[in-house]
């Protein structure tokens, strides 16, 4: 993907001139107070800088067009535009932009988002005072360049999102030291909005020019470091504030004096648990709520699992049963033979637990796979049961005297101790080897894993709707947590999602009463009422409803949704799309393909993704056919 500046041929070129001439000066963004507080000078803003760009070279040579006007015996610089306007063909952010308008001879896009104005009215800002008390804005881990010096260095402030309405901001003041503050601050000397930024395409060239990418000022009696320049446009940094995804692999550099890399960003729980089994040594012990998802985890890291419930085991379930083999003693008195029995040896029959972990050890080491023992319920084992596991600090690791495999992992789970029916302290001699790694239940994981293991659409539309009610407590008459009512991640999948299936198959209204307490009951079956009114599977299967304008934004949001949490093939995701195109509802197509991504991450679902709006083409306008 390559941006470029306007270049002398696009200038010479009727149509791009037409483009050009809609440019006009835009009310300054900062007053001239903030300008001078902040060193920054809008009013004497760079000249346009033209670059002759080469597509096949990628090298071009830059044009001042600043011209000279006469007024009043004065010659006077004029610009036209203060801001570097970059240029793109239309086809490279084609598929990621939205077609706001169209005439004859150009569209209007809006693609990206930057600096476009400031909030300048009493009530705005003290509007934003009050969100930001409720603690509905919060950092989006963005950054927004609003000036880029001569030397190359950027002045930059972090973006911040209302939670409850969308709108994006940027805060800076000026502290008394002369350093800038872009932190979170009604009361800041400056607030702007960060909006989408709009381009215009010139139908016959096919290129799309902005008039307002990003805020890069310069003071007029300073030379543009040209060189300077060029890398920025050409940067991952300048390609991801428009909001451009690059498809290039990017070269990982690691500098040889450090045999660690960079620094990473915080593991998942997967990733913490691999790290762990890396080293050999040290064992993963899965801790969370009941049936937040750590058996699935676990099978997850490993498909060769074996799961053994502990909490079960007796002692003889996990040393083996004793038993003593009689000896037979034969004598001879004249013609008879006497046979009798006498005390022999004791021996002890290999328990089921480690003859399965054999088997599966044996098998794994033909296809030089590895394999996982997990020990479930661990914190139910009692001190006495847990001497038994004392040996896999030991060299060949043993459990009960029993010696595991060379090729299989040991990964621990129990549940967190307010939710524990007998919470026992791990001795030291095991809580030594074990690395505690906290499960919590996440509503995107679960969904990702839900996607791929047949539950039921109506389980994933609800947990997605409403992301809290992935978890919820109920207790029992004694005040205990019930386990047979309460949501959990398992419940929604052995329970809940089973019973629809089955429901499904007799056509009737499932059947809820035993897998959840009265009143998350009625708020379940009240939505699955809704996504049958509002026609979800339908519109996946290609049915797209015509009264859709009749719809409240609540319920077009929910439709939303619905379909990002349960559109699973290419067909699906070209229905989806469909929904939305047709509907005008292109606003949240972004939504829904940023949020499918995250639900639908493998190669193989963002090919799907690829492929369905590859197939949809020029659907939503004319431009192009």
């Amino acid at each position: 993907m390559a941006f470029s500046i306007l270049n002398k041929r696009m200038l010479e070129n009727d149509s791009v001139k037409e483009i050009l001439s809609r440019v006009e000066w835009y009310e300054a963004i900062f007053t001239k107070d903030q300008q001078k507080s902040f060193d920054i000078h809008k009013s004497l803003a760079a000249c346009l800088i033209l670059q002759d760009y080469d597509e096949v070279k990628k090298i071009g040579t830059e044009y001042d067009i600043n011209k000279k006007e006469y007024v009043d015996d004065f010659y006077v610089d004029f610009y036209k535009c203060g801001d570097i306007l970059p240029i793109i063909k239309f086809e490279e952010i084609k598929e990621s932009s939205q077609v706001i308008s169209e005439d004859d001879d150009t569209l209007t896009i809006q693609y990206g988002s930057g600096l476009t104005s400031r909030v300048s009215t009493s009530d705005d800002l003290r509007k934003i005072k009050m969100d930001s008390m409720m603690g509905d804005i919060v950092e989006t881990n963005r950054k927004i360049t609003i000036r880029l010096l001569r030397d190359g260095k950027k002045t930059q402030l972090r973006v911040y999102k209302n939670q409850q309405t969308g709108e994006e901001y940027v805060f800076m003041k000026k502290n008394y030291d002369d350093s800038f503050d872009d932190s979170l601050d009604p009361h800041a000397t400056f607030v702007g909005v960060v909006s989408p930024l709009t381009w215009t395409v010139d139908k016959k060239t096919g290129f799309a020019i902005c008039s307002k990418p990003l805020f890069l000022s310069e003071t007029i009696d300073c030379e543009y470091d040209k060189s300077e320049l060029a890398k920025f446009l050409k940067s991952d940094e300048f390609v991801k504030e428009l909001g451009v995804h690059q498809e290039k692999k990017q070269e990982k550099s690691t500098s040889v004096n450090n045999p660690f890399g960079e620094k990473k960003r915080k593991l998942s729980v997967e990733q913490q648990i691999r790290r762990t089994l890396m080293g050999g040594k040290r064992i993963p012990y899965l801790v969370g709520h009941p049936g937040v998802g750590k058996t699935q985890i676990a099978k997850s890291i490993n498909k060769n699992c074996l799961v053994c419930n502990v909490a079960t085991f007796t002692p003889d379930a996990f040393t083996g049963k004793t038993s003593n083999i009689q000896d037979k003693i034969i004598t001879h008195e004249g013609d008879k033979t006497i046979e009798r029995s006498v005390n022999g040896r004791t021996v002890i029959t290999e328990p089921e637990w480690h003859t399965k972990l054999v088997e599966m050890s044996n098998r794994c080491r033909q296809n030089n796979e590895r394999c996982v023992l997990l020990l479930d319920e661990f914190d139910k084992l009692t001190p006495t049961m847990q001497t038994f596991v004392n040996g896999i600090a030991n060299d060949p690791r043993t459990i009960a005297e029993w010696e595991i495999p060379d090729n299989v992992d040991l990964i621990f789970a129990g549940n967190t101790e307010e939710y524990s029916d007998a919470s026992f302290d791990i001795s030291g001699e095991v809580a030594s080897r074990l690395i505690k790694i906290e499960v919590l239940a996440d509503d995107i994981d679960w969904l990702k894993w839900a996607s791929k293991h047949d539950i039921d659409p109506i389980v994933r539309a609800y947990i997605h709707n409403f992301p809290n009610k992935i978890i919820q407590d109920v207790k029992d008459e004694n005040g205990n947590y019930d386990y047979g009512l309460s949501l959990t991640p398992r419940s929604w999948d052995q329970k809940i999602s089973e019973e629809l299936k089955a429901s499904r198959k007799i056509h009737e209204f499932p059947y809820l009463d035993r897998c959840m307490d009265e009143k998350n009951r009625k708020e379940f079956e009240e939505f699955i009422s809704l996504y049958i009114e509002l026609g979800i599977e339908g519109i996946l299967k290609g049915n797209i409803p015509a009264d859709i304008f009749d719809l409240t934004h609540d319920k077009i949001q929910i439709i939303i949704n619905c379909l990002i949490a349960t559109a699973t093939t290419e067909e699906e995701v070209i229905n989806a799309l469909t929904f939305i195109r047709q509907h005008n509802l292109s606003e949240y197509q972004a939504l829904f393909e940023k949020r499918w991504i995250e639900i639908n991450s493998t190669d193989e679902d963002i090919l799907k993704l690829k492929l369905a709006k590859s197939s949809l083409g020029d659907r939503r306008t004319g431009y192009g056919k």
